[in-house]
């Protein structure tokens, strides 16, 4: 969807360069209370295609096709006369993204900043570059491994050298990636939530294991909370998985610890031929867990999606389960 999107963009800039633009007289980037952008050069990232119509922008309608899906986008001039490109998926904003060459976004990045500027503000971001659906793409994603980046910052694949997305795998990551210049700024604004955690300081478990007897549990105990995105990490080893939220200690003891919540759903990150193994990621999900701790395992997070993960070194790992290649 991250390629289609790239397309959608180069599609709607590929016109003839626009004329000097404003001076900006508003904050291009407003974040939340959590440190989410709320807006974007003036756009709310809770834009609706029906709320289009009420922005104080005018904004153009374009249509293309990628890999032989349609699709539908808008370019709003929005405040400073910086053009951003939205699209909507399921009547929600899922991106936002600029290449005018006054655009700034988070932490001062702006489009025209050199790569070196972007790691000094994102330490915890990685540059990704290659071949995704016939398309080169050079992305630098704000998150550290295993989180979900909804800030973006992309570059032109031609100001790279073309050894960079050889198809041998291991000659491309030898080529030196020079200062190169940022093109476009994307956000993604979060589909759910984050989780505040402030659940795992209930430690009274009233929920216990339903009996014979018709006993009535508290009202809760049988209820889910609505879906929420998770960050953290991911304990596994054979049947067990543990949660531990982002800032905590890993759940890699045993038994139940506090600040630990058990997992289930398809937990496709770790195949079943490495079920003897501990292993630890990093990772954010998509989740509903119960409104009420239980006797036995007090919370557990039923997983509707995996977001992101990456594999994180384990202390102390049995001999034979080390993986050479792994770095966290």
């Amino acid at each position: 969807m991250r390629v289609l999107l790239t397309v959608m963009l180069a599609f709607a800039t590929s016109a003839p360069a626009t004329p000097p633009q404003p001076i900006q007289t508003k904050s291009p980037v407003i974040v939340d209370a959590k440190g989410e952008v709320a807006r974007f050069h003036g756009i709310p990232m809770n834009l609706t295609p029906a709320g289009l119509k009420r922005v104080p922008y005018r904004y153009k309608v374009g249509h293309g096709s990628s890999e032989g899906i349609p699709y539908t986008f808008y370019t709003i001039r929005a405040d400073g006369g910086v053009e951003v490109v939205v699209g909507f998926d399921h009547g929600r904003l899922s991106s936002a993204a600029t290449s005018s060459p006054n655009a700034v976004g988070p932490m001062g990045i702006r489009v025209g900043s050199l790569l070196s500027e972007v790691k000094r503000a994102w330490p915890k971001g990685k540059l990704y570059y290659g071949v995704e659906e016939s398309h080169a793409f050079v992305t630098f994603e704000t998150a550290e491994a295993g989180f979900m980046s909804n800030v973006l910052y992309r570059f032109d694949p031609e100001d790279v050298p073309a050894a960079a997305f050889d198809r041998d795998f291991q000659k491309s990551r030898q080529v030196k990636i020079p200062d190169i210049k940022v093109r476009t700024i994307e956000i993604f604004p979060y589909e759910y939530p984050e989780a505040t955690y402030d659940f795992f300081a209930v430690t009274t478990r009233p929920c216990a294991a339903k009996s014979s007897n018709g006993a009535k549990q508290p009202a809760g105990c049988d209820s889910l909370t609505p879906k929420r995105r998770y960050r953290g990490t991911l304990f596994a080893f054979g049947d067990t998985f543990r949660f531990a939220p982002v800032g905590r200690l890993p759940c890699t003891g045993d038994g139940a610890q506090a600040n630990c919540a058990a997992v289930e759903g398809n937990m496709w990150i770790r195949g079943d031929y490495d079920a003897q193994c501990p292993r630890l990621y990093r990772v954010e999900l998509l989740g509903r867990r119960n409104a009420l701790p239980n006797s036995n395992s007090g919370y557990r997070i039923k997983v509707d999606e995996i977001l992101a993960y990456a594999e994180l070194d384990l202390p102390n790992e049995p001999a034979g389960c080390a993986r050479p290649w792994r770095s966290s």
